[in-house]
């Protein structure tokens, strides 16, 4: 299993070797040069935060060289690089022993100043809570526990303290890696915390502990792993891999977007083809969880497979899953899906933006040897207009302590009860689409004598459903008419959902709703 990717650099590292500290002038040359590099290398650095803003910050960080400590420097860059609001625009921050792992796609040299250590707890963003995924032997009974408090201080004021240090394009992208973060007692002691290192947990038996965790500057034997599904032991690769999962349905786990040693993109293609294939009825779940990117012009072959099978059109029968450490390729990816096929997305919101900054380049500081990762591209993905932070589910479906602990995954939990549900009655369904580059509510009225469909944020009354035909398997077909367009609607009831889509001048909208409005979480 591939360990969680992370929002700071984690580079692998000896021992802290004694090294020279570095004098409060040339703390001051990299800020500058840091400066420099963004206004250089970016092609708009100042779309989030003023660059009156950002000049300020700088000079308050060089102010504070002649007293500052080293971690209280690296983190002031972290958070100054942070301001620019992006999820490729970074800080690398070394930690010595923990790796091989990282936000970027290539190797970090080694800085010349002494790495900082880690706590050997790994902690993962779960509903909205931080539970431990991956320990060291020493600790592994935390493993499934959420953190209470650090140094006393409770884990929602922590995580607050330490959100500027986060980079990221998006709520959602910041606060799922905050978790990271949480590793580093350096950058938690620099934030005003006492030690960073002891934690105040609760058990899933609702025991509660409190730990005075060691800080490692070497590797340790990790215990535990990421929720995500584990490859079967015939996978194609242990990265990106297709399987069947039953009654129709075929997983495509996507770990990385990119050609894995033991099969390329185009070969996972046909492969997925190929499982397609065999299913008299097929549903494709497409899965994007932890994936943190890679190359997006490999994503082709998997977007013509998908729009060559007619099948996956129907009503339910095509889902992506998506969370908070879904990012660059992989949301180019979930886009084009987004845009082509009616796919539903489960899961919680993409750490990417449809639209954002990325292509980084590396920009070493000339003192401290510390690397940073300055965007060069924009990536108009979507369209102009679309302006959300991230990709939101029409069902949502995180993981929970609970689950976590159960070895449950609620999102694929979720779509095989969905599938498996008789046919439902007609009534009033409701909850959110994205349509038109926005995030919308949707009603569709399906019981008394007037049915309709409504979507205040974009038609101001209700319209009517037209040529309503429901079937006694749950297929609902109707049209709706507005400002002279006729708007094909085909759905299927499934239990206490409709899932479906709309099609408003050939572009393809997903509909995924529950009766009486979406349930609650679990």
């Amino acid at each position: 299993m591939r360990p969680i990717f992370l929002a700071i650099v984690l580079l692998l590292g000896s021992a802290a070797q004694a090294v020279e500290p570095l004098t409060p002038q040339e703390w001051r040359a990299d800020i500058a040069a840091l400066e420099s590099g963004v206004a250089g290398m970016h092609p708009a650095p100042f779309h989030s935060v003023s660059e009156a803003d950002f000049s300020a910050a700088a000079d308050r960080l060089a102010a504070r060289a002649d007293e500052a400590s080293e971690a209280e420097m690296i983190a002031g860059l972290t958070e100054l690089v942070a301001m620019l609001g992006e999820g490729h625009s970074r800080l690398v921050v070394p930690l010595g022993g923990f790796g091989p792992v990282g936000a970027g796609h290539r190797e970090d040299e080694a800085p010349r100043i002494a790495p900082l250590a880690y706590i050997p707890a790994q902690p993962m963003l779960a509903g909205e809570e931080y539970v431990v995924i991956r320990a060291d032997a020493d600790h592994a009974g935390l493993i499934g526990a959420r953190i209470v408090s650090i140094d006393g201080v409770p884990i929602a004021e922590a995580a607050s303290r330490i959100a500027p240090l986060v980079n990221a394009d998006s709520p959602a992208e910041r606060v799922t890696r905050i978790g990271d973060f949480l590793m580093v007692p350096a950058l938690l002691r620099a934030r005003g915390f006492e030690t960073g290192r002891r934690w105040e947990l609760a058990k899933p038996s609702g025991e509660t502990v409190t730990v005075e965790l060691p800080e490692m500057r070497e590797p340790v034997e990790w215990q535990g792993s990421e929720p995500y599904p584990d490859p079967p032991a015939d996978a194609q690769s242990p990265v990106n891999w297709v399987v069947p999962l039953g009654d129709g349905r075929v997983l495509l786990r996507l770990g990385e977007i990119g050609d894995q040693e033991d099969i390329a993109m185009t070969g996972l293609a046909q492969a997925t083809a190929a499982l397609l294939g065999r299913e008299e009825d097929p549903a494709l779940i497409v899965d994007l969880r932890g994936n943190p990117g890679g190359d997006n012009s490999q994503i082709d072959a998997l977007v013509r497979t998908v729009i060559r099978d007619e099948r996956l059109f129907e009503p339910g029968r095509l889902f992506v899953l998506i969370d908070g450490r879904t990012h660059s390729a992989a949301v180019n990816l979930a886009n084009q899906l987004d845009r082509w096929t009616p796919a539903i997305f489960v899961g919680s919101p993409t750490a990417a933006s449809p639209n954002s900054y990325g292509d980084a380049r590396p920009l070493e500081l000339p003192n401290s040897g510390l690397s940073a990762r300055i965007s060069t591209l924009y990536w108009q993905d979507s369209g102009p207009m679309d302006e959300r932070a991230s990709i939101s589910p029409e069902i949502a479906a995180p993981f929970t302590q609970a689950a976590i602990a159960a070895g449950r995954d609620p999102a694929l939990d979720m779509i095989a009860a969905i599938i498996a549900a008789p046919p439902g009655a007609p009534g009033r369904f409701t909850g959110n689409a994205a349509m038109f580059g926005h995030d919308v509510g949707v009603t569709i009225e399906l019981s008394g004598d007037s049915p309709t469909l409504a979507i205040p944020g974009l038609i101001p009354e209700p319209v009517a459903l037209e040529a309503l035909r429901i079937g006694e398997d749950g297929a609902v077909q109707a049209t709706i008419s507005v400002a002279g367009a006729t708007i094909p609607l085909r759905a299927l009831i499934l239990g206490d959902r409709l899932l479906g889509h709309v099609s408003v001048r050939g572009r393809i909208y997903a509909l995924a709703l529950h009766r009486d409005g979406p349930p609650t979480a679990h």
